[in-house]
């Protein structure tokens, strides 16, 4: 990407990379370690033309809720969850930003994920 003079680096984080929640913190860490990397390189392959952008996803239709051994969404709740569709909608639209923008980081949360956890 820096020979050629351009490039696109979307690294998928976590909003736990910015907000605490009890019982997270080793996972916390490793995504605040995630945004920080991505927020370095940026500065590295800026001069070289190269974007590099954070995508921090909260509540998302995955199976990180068992994973985690979390109670089930409600179904309706997870339909409304970020949806693979939705971020690959996202991911698109960021790849056809001009080349003279960047977005640095992106936080995403669906609207039915309660205010006191944003």
């Amino acid at each position: 990407m820096q020979k050629q003079g351009s490039g696109l680096i979307v690294n998928i984080g976590s909003a736990c990379s910015t907000h605490a929640w009890p019982g997270w913190s080793v996972y916390s860490a490793a995504k605040a370690g995630l945004l920080m990397f991505t927020r370095c390189l940026l500065t590295e392959l800026r001069p070289h033309g190269v974007r590099v952008t954070s995508v921090l996803p909260s509540w998302g239709q995955t199976d990180f809720t068992e994973a985690a051994h979390l109670p089930p969404r409600d179904p309706a709740v997870l339909a409304q969850c970020i949806s693979p569709a939705d971020m690959g909608e996202l991911l698109v639209q960021i790849a056809q930003l001009p080349a003279h923008l960047v977005t640095e980081e992106i936080k995403i949360w669906p609207m039915v994920q309660p205010m006191a956890q944003l």
